[in-house]
């Protein structure tokens, strides 16, 4: 025992003590010191041996026997499990903890554990109270674009698949190599020396794995922009900055991705696989007497452990942010978490994780919501995934059914389209099997009013336009023009339904002439009779498709992201997403329906010639910005996705996608110039508008 910690254990009064992690005939007490301590001897992790009166099994144990002191005599990096037992055993019981030094790391822990993470105005008066600021790399200013970092292996798995190189089991192998050569902190090319070795890999093959995982970690780490903001503005002020962090990619790998995500001007770099030394071994602390100087030292970091409690012990003062993963953990997204099995659904995640949870300072626990900085980040972060999944949806139903082209209805089928291009030519080996797509001018008021030729048609347009004015009925409803209407007033009609009536003959050579002018248009984009086409609609009860399948001289099936009508799908010809009715998704669709669509007016009808005439813009240029921006974002989203999978994904759940979209209920935008915040949809077919918070649909009974 060190003349240090025997000082500590005497000023203390410690009276009974366990040595954690030694057996009792190395630790080499004296008989005068085992009775003075009444020493005892533990470890549930490591099998050690000491004699039955003096060994301790658990905590439960530990407890009895009314243990006060904690020697840990080894390195617990890989049991943190156990320590952080022994940590709530000594807050529980008022024990202490001590290296075999003597230093008290129970205090520094049990002060650590009650540190809050840092929020942005704490961190920059910190910042400015010190002289040498380091930073860890990891999770502080980079995160990366999957759920977790072995999510990293698991892709590198499948593209070495995808390119010839079949190895089984690749990332469990991955994970073993390094897990065997245990706290050697080895760099990349250690743990794939072993690698190769334990699992008799050609060392070429070897090495292109390396690659490999390289070449995705370069794709996936990101810049948390607030904290390297941060780090900028420490860099710009003159203060001393240093990275140091626990890692296996050695720095001279490592700098060009830092400074790919704007990370330079840094004192000094401190890997542990370059310095063969851990946080929790003391590369702070090497780190500092290195650096040479006596001044004010700042860590900056995201683990308790190996940020905030090593910094301590290194005695150093530090601050503490929340890495993404751990917010999520405590926002709506955990439920998301809990529901990603696949790779395809941890990288959707990671994705939206990314991008909504990328500052430390974007959760506030106390009000359970999450800050969204902007339009785009709420389209990319909980809107990119939906739609995404749709895409991926619609690709492989018309794959399935052999289709002649996919109409892409107006106007939700525009977005739509954009992305089932980006997925065909993401997919070339399918481009003989995939039609080119048509983007289709229909709205319910134009398809409609092609089959008004009969009274229970009339009947049926009456009953769901009541409250409209009948002039206006007459217009909207059956497509007359004013001078075709009749003076109307309640002295001459009883009630609105005379006053339609009364147009009847008008009404239906209205509907003939707009039927044949929609032929005309169908003929002027090359639709063929006889011919099967996909009918591509967003969220819809089918009034558009019923209509246009009553008259079109060719087969028209429906695919749908949802279907919100008691009728049955497969009446109707309908193939959707969703059609449960209790789906977050199923109930806020109408946000994303604010964007999805093109800049064009609604559709009233078409005139003789079959071209299409449009209603009246009723999107202000703020909101058609808007629009641009959110579509943007999906896209975006998308377009990562599929870079991420190399264009190939599958296994992707509704419950895993309809989460994410649930965790916009609990994001606030906080620009100052968001449309989203106030932006209303307006429905063309009932002719009203509705506002943001009146967009919740809901279902009555069903």
């Amino acid at each position: 025992m060190k003349d240090t910690l025997k000082k500590v254990l005497e000023a203390k009064q410690k009276k009974n003590i366990v040595f954690y992690g030694i057996s009792q005939n190395k630790c080499r007490l004296t008989s005068e010191e085992k009775k003075k301590w009444n020493a005892y001897y533990m470890d549930v992790d490591v099998q050690i041996k000491a004699d039955v009166e003096h060994y301790i099994g658990s905590f439960e144990e530990a407890e009895k026997k009314q243990m006060d002191a904690f020697i840990v005599m080894r390195q617990m990096i890989a049991n943190q499990a156990a320590f952080l037992k022994m940590l709530d055993y000594a807050n529980a019981h008022d024990a202490d903890i001590y290296d075999e030094n003597g230093r008290d790391i129970g205090s520094v822990c049990k002060e650590a554990r009650h540190r809050k993470y840092c929020d942005r105005e704490t961190l920059e008066r910190e910042i400015a109270a010190h002289e040498y600021i380091s930073f860890d790399i990891f999770d502080t200013l980079l995160t990366r674009k999957v759920l977790l970092p072995e999510d990293v292996f698991e892709l590198a798995g499948r593209r070495l698949t995808a390119g010839g190189i079949k190895i089984s089991n690749f990332k469990e192998k991955r994970i073993r190599s390094q897990s065997e050569l245990g706290l050697t902190n080895p760099t990349l090319d250690e743990i794939y020396d072993k690698f190769q070795r334990k699992y008799k890999i050609a060392p070429e093959t070897a090495k292109q794995c390396l690659v490999m995982e390289m070449d995705i970690e370069n794709e996936v780490l990101i810049p948390r922009k607030d904290m390297v903001e941060l780090y900028r503005q420490c860099v710009a002020r003159g203060k001393k900055v240093s990275l140091v962090s626990d890692m296996y990619i050695p720095g001279e790998l490592l700098v060009p991705i830092l400074e790919k995500n704007g990370i330079t001007g840094y004192d000094s770099i401190y890997i542990s696989c370059d310095k063969k030394q851990l946080k929790l071994q003391g590369l702070l602390e090497t780190y500092q007497a290195e650096t040479k100087e006596t001044g004010s030292f700042l860590h900056i970091g995201d683990h308790l452990i190996h940020d905030g409690i090593c910094a301590g012990l290194a005695g150093m003062d530090y601050c503490l942010v929340a890495n993404s993963y751990k917010m999520a953990l405590k926002t709506a997204y955990r439920t998301s978490v809990e529901a990603a099995k696949t790779l395809e659904e941890h990288l959707m995640l990671g994705l939206s994780i990314a991008k909504v949870l990328n500052s430390p300072f974007s959760f506030v626990e106390e009000k359970g919501t999450i800050e969204i900085a902007a339009d785009y980040d709420y389209g990319y972060g909980f809107c990119g995934a939906v739609l995404s999944q749709f895409a991926l949806f619609l690709y492989e139903e018309v794959k399935k059914e052999g289709f002649d082209d996919i109409l892409f209805a107006a106007r939700d089928g525009y977005l739509m389209q954009k992305m089932y291009d980006l997925l065909r030519e993401r997919r070339p080996e399918d481009k003989d099997l995939m039609p080119k797509g048509t983007y289709f001018y229909t709205s319910r008021k134009a398809a409609v009013m092609t089959c008004i030729n009969n009274e229970a048609y009339i009947n049926m347009l009456m009953d769901i336009s009541v409250g409209m004015p009948p002039r206006k009925l007459m217009k909207e409803r059956f497509g007359l023009q004013s001078s075709q209407l009749l003076p109307y007033s309640l002295e001459k009609y009883e009630g609105v339904d005379q006053y339609v009536w009364a147009h009847v003959e008008a009404i239906f050579r209205r509907a003939e002439e707009a039927k044949r002018n929609y032929f005309k248009y169908m003929g002027n984009i090359h639709l063929q009779i006889g011919g099967k086409y996909a009918f591509m609609d967003f969220v819809s009860s089918g009034t558009s498709q019923k209509s246009l399948a009553r008259i079109v001289p060719f087969e028209i099936k429906g695919i749908y992201a949802g279907w919100n009508s008691s009728e049955s799908q497969e009446e109707v010809g309908v193939k959707s997403l969703y059609s449960d009715i209790s789906t977050f998704f199923l109930q806020y669709y109408k946000v994303i329906e604010t964007f999805m669509t093109s800049e064009e007016p609604s559709l009233s009808h078409f005139d003789k010639d079959g071209k299409p005439v449009f209603q009246r813009q009723e999107r202000t240029k703020q909101e058609l910005l808007y629009v641009k921006e959110m579509q943007r974002a999906c896209m975006d989203f998308f377009s990562d996705f599929l870079n991420l999978m190399d264009g190939k994904a599958e296994n992707i759940s509704n419950m895993l996608v309809d989460s994410i979209f649930a965790v916009s209920n609990a994001a606030e935008i906080t620009d100052s110039e968001s449309v989203l915040k106030n932006i209303s949809l307006m429905d063309d077919w009932r002719q009203v508008r509705l506002k943001r918070e009146k967009m919740h649909q809901d279902y009555g009974r069903r």
